[in-house]
This record gives structure tokens, C-alpha cells and sequence, in this order.
């Protein structure tokens, strides 16, 4: 689950709305706001004016947030294809070590010295590698298809959560 405040602003005026698309600029501007009291009348203006656009805020509001997404789908969609790559890489060297220790005992040795336990449990040692070589493609394909599984459905929600009404010091000094 992810969950993030995005900011989303722009310019609002009395007959419209533009929006700000760098969201440098939007995050400058909620640093450096200070607090103010407008009054009542000038809060009530800003207000109409804000209902009056509010479908042009509403579409600024949500083309901001598909940006986000489409930059989190891009990370994520890295990081699924890191996550097979690490996995892939794993068990393919898993193999090859497999094969490595399956070939040394191709080589020939001199099994006479060992006892019959021992070369029962040399033969055993053997079968166990081979069985463990034979499931790792399988397990490979399953652990690709988990990994993917993971990163397969999501559910994006969008919504405002507050508006910000801010004035530059020329207008609120007007009050």
C-alpha cells in the first residue's frame, strides 16, 4: 500500500483557472506562505470565485495525480523487473553450482576406499543434487509468476483532501 499527499496548484482568477505544472513552483509556494486573517468578505470572494472553477481545479487536481502514478507505475514496474532479474540470477547460479559439484562426481574417484555406507551415502548425495537441479526451473517459473502476481492489481484512488487559498503579499495587502 502507498499513500502520499500530492501537491496539484495553479493560478486562479476571477474567470478561470490555470494550473501550474512544475511542482517546484507549487512547493516553493507552500513553503514560503505565511498565515493571514482576509476577513470574512475577502474569504467569501475567494470562495465564489474557487466555486466558480472548481471543475477546472477538479481536472488540475487529477492530471497532477495521474503524473504521480505514472512515474510510481514506472518504479514499480523497475523494481518488479530487478526483483526477476535477483531472483532469476539466484537460482541460476544455484545451478550452476549444482552442475559443477554433479560434474565433479563424473570425474573418477576411488570409491574402493570408502566403505559401503559411505559410497551408499555418495550415491545418495548424488540423486539428492540431480532431484534439486530438476525442480529449479520450476521454481523459477514460480517465483517469476509470484513476483508478478505481486505487482499485478492495484486500485488507484484520487481526491482532494484541502484546498489552499494562497494570495500574493500585493493582494493581501489590499484588505
Amino acid at each position: 500500500m502507498h499513500e502520499e499527499l500530492t501537491a496539484s496548484g495553479g493560478y486562479l482568477k476571477e474567470r478561470g483557472f490555470k494550473r501550474e505544472p512544475r511542482v517546484g513552483v507549487i512547493n516553493d509556494w507552500l513553503n514560503s506562505a505565511v498565515e493571514t486573517d482576509l476577513g470574512e468578505e475577502r474569504f467569501q470572494e475567494i470562495g465564489r470565485i474557487f466555486e466558480d472553477n472548481e471543475e477546472s481545479v477538479c481536472r488540475a487536481v487529477d492530471s497532477r495525480s495521474k503524473e504521480r502514478l505514472r512515474n510510481l507505475l514506472n518504479t514499480l514496474e523497475s523494481r518488479k523487473e530487478r526483483e526477476i532479474s535477483d531472483i532469476t540470477t539466484v537460482l541460476d547460479d544455484l545451478a550452476r553450482a549444482i552442475e559443477s559439484e554433479l560434474d565433479k562426481e563424473q570425474e573418477p574417484r576411488q570409491l574402493e576406499m570408502f566403505s559401503q555406507d559411505e559410497r551408499l551415502q555418495v550415491a545418495r548425495d548424488d540423486e539428492a543434487l540431480k532431484m534439486r537441479l530438476a525442480r529449479i526451473p520450476g521454481e523459477k517459473e514460480r517465483e517469476i509468476q509470484a513476483i508478478e502476481h505481486r505487482y499485478l492489481d492495484f486500485t488507484d484512488r484520487t481526491f482532494p483532501v484541502a484546498v489552499i487559498f494562497l494570495l500574493p503579499e500585493s493582494i493581501v495587502g489590499e484588505g
